[in-house]
């Protein structure tokens, strides 16, 4: 049909996702942003950051108006843990909101480690303040 964009369900995840997870893991990034590419074929990663950066870069670097996924090294008193974030803002499209949310299995397959899962609608449903609250809670 012309003008619509066809798009599957099944998403291929880039080889640079699995890398820079690894990289995650070892505490050399403090957190990654994936997005759907503009193909709605591959899950790619939109931002890295180092460990120098902190969460309030990280959530700055998310944007207002689209659905995106992200892994952090998230680090409190107690110690740190990695956090798995679906971030779906209520302003996105459906459209967006429904590739994300049918491609999320797929790139949890490759985030072996992660120990808390949070999805979000709004930013003050990650502040830090919250997300430390979960981190010692677990």
């Amino acid at each position: 049909v012309r003008g619509k964009t066809k798009f599957s369900p099944f998403m291929e995840i880039s080889n640079e996702c699995t890398s820079s997870f690894l990289e995650l893991k070892h505490k050399q990034l403090r957190y990654i942003i994936y997005k759907i590419d503009e193909e709605y074929k591959h899950i790619v990663v939109e931002t890295k950051q180092p460990m120098s950066r902190d969460y309030r870069d990280f959530l700055n670097d998310l944007p207002e108006n689209d659905c995106r996924y992200a892994v952090v090294n998230f680090e409190y008193e107690e110690g740190s843990k990695i956090l798995f974030l679906f971030w779906q803002p209520e302003t996105s499209k459906i459209k967006s909101k429904m590739l994300y949310t049918g491609s999320k299995c797929t790139l949890k397959k490759i985030l072996s480690g992660v120990q808390i899962e949070i999805g979000a609608t709004e930013i003050d449903e990650i502040d830090s303040e919250y997300i430390r609250d979960r981190c010692s809670r677990q």
